[in-house]
């Protein structure tokens, strides 16, 4: 199960199995569920919040990633982001883009605003044997510094570091 932490209030989002839930601890318990989504058939495996565009993006195990809006409470878009998993999200300071790290490698940032690929570094963290590709591509993304610097880490090891242009 990922947790999130929603706004300024006592919100939280969980990924549990295929649902991203919503739920207000200010109300009382059999009333703080707010919305539940079915969204992810191999579950979901991460979780982020945009707050001042009230947007939840999930991740799939499945390679797919999925826009809520807060507001709304609905659907936006489903994207197709990687080859396999999606192992892990991170919205850039100023919520212009994300990036999502996957199981396949590579690393892919977004547009928060109109949901759609900015730029991909393929292969980024694969770890390899003799014979074949092992492991389980990227861990972690983190997006530093005003936005302009990515770090990635991953099954092959290595911390990787990225100064983005804008």
């Amino acid at each position: 199960m990922r947790i999130c932490c929603c706004c300024d209030t006592c919100s939280l989002l969980f990924a549990i199995f295929r649902n991203v839930a919503l739920y207000d601890f200010l109300v009382p318990p059999h009333k703080a569920l707010i919305k539940d989504f079915l969204c992810h058939d191999g579950g979901a495996s991460s979780i982020a919040y945009a707050p001042s565009h009230q947007l939840i993006i999930s991740a799939g195990k499945k390679g797919d990633m999925c826009v809520f809006d807060v507001r709304q409470r609905a659907l936006l878009q489903t994207l197709t982001a990687h080859a396999d998993a999606v192992k892990c999200l991170a919205i850039a300071q100023n919520e212009e883009f994300f990036a999502s790290g996957g199981a396949d490698g590579s690393v892919k940032l977004w547009d928060v605003s109109v949901p759609r690929q900015r730029s991909a570094f393929n292969d980024e963290h694969v770890k390899t044997s003799f014979f074949r590709t092992a492991g389980s591509g990227v861990q972690q993304v983190l997006l530093a510094a005003h936005s302009s610097q990515l770090f990635s880490c991953g099954a092959d090891g290595l911390v990787k570091w990225r100064v983005l242009s804008s």
